[in-house]
């Protein structure tokens, strides 16, 4: 089990930079917009919130590439590895790329907004939360593209994640229970179904490799 979390670990880190990237442009215009306009267009934890997550969907995005791209699929099916093994792997992999991306933006954020103050560590712990809801679905969708399915990762990504960018922005704010419990529950929600869905879609993959 170790030795697949540290390779698809290392396959996860050929994610980060593209996806860090994808961001700084972002940062870039908004912090163009401020300036500009004289007003803050978006809160300053909004405005980390929306860079992360907009950032996050090339790491799902690109999840499953190079699993695809060097038939993995069929190495798994040839030492019978448990789907449910590589569905946690990815997810652990993941769960740590998005948790650097997050740490990443907290750093360079501020340059852009020196005159802000940004809780850093409070924003670091709530990433690690909403990374732990992210990854389960994110690696679902990110297998569902090497059936040529990239519809549904357009489709089902964004809508699947507004509650927990919202969740973000609120529990940014201030303590709110009843945010915690709807990030709860869809953690335990989102990781079981993704799960299962998820055995049902590595085993047509590997069958069809």
């Amino acid at each position: 089990m170790f030795a697949l979390v540290l390779k698809d670990w290392r396959n996860a880190k050929n994610s980060f930079y593209p996806s860090l990237l994808l961001g700084l442009p972002l940062i870039l215009l908004l912090s163009f917009l401020d300036n500009r306009t004289n007003s803050n267009l978006l809160h300053q934890n909004q405005l980390y919130w929306l860079i992360y997550f907009y950032s996050s969907i090339s790491v799902f995005y690109r999840s499953f590439g190079f699993e695809h791209r060097f038939h993995n699929f069929h190495i798994y099916r040839s030492l019978d590895i448990a789907p449910w093994k590589v569905f946690v792997s990815q997810c652990v992999a993941h769960f740590g790329i998005c948790l650097l991306i997050g740490l990443a933006y907290l750093i360079f954020i501020p340059i852009f907004w020196p005159t802000e103050t940004w809780p850093m560590f409070e924003l670091l712990a709530l990433t690690a939360a909403i990374a732990a809801c992210q990854t389960p679905i994110g690696c679902l969708l990110g297998l569902l593209l090497q059936f040529e399915r990239e519809f549904l990762f357009a489709l089902f990504f964004l809508p699947i994640m507004t509650p927990l960018l919202l969740a973000a922005s609120q529990l940014s704010e201030a303590f709110y229970p009843s945010w915690i419990y709807i990030l709860t529950a869809f953690f335990l929600a989102g990781s079981f179904v993704s799960a299962m869905v998820f055995q049902f879609f590595f085993d047509e993959l590997t069958q069809s490799q």
